[in-house]
């Protein structure tokens, strides 16, 4: 694989990674208010 390309699929992976981070994140800060309410 050429450089160029490496370096693109690494940037949409980093992209894909961060956007799960954040979904994750949001579920697990829900999860605690759901708890804190309940």
């Amino acid at each position: 694989m050429d450089d160029a390309a490496s370096k693109l699929q690494t940037a949409q992976f980093e992209q894909w990674y961060a956007n799960n981070w954040r979904t994750t994140a949001d579920i697990v800060d829900n999860v605690f208010k759901y708890d804190a309410a309940a």
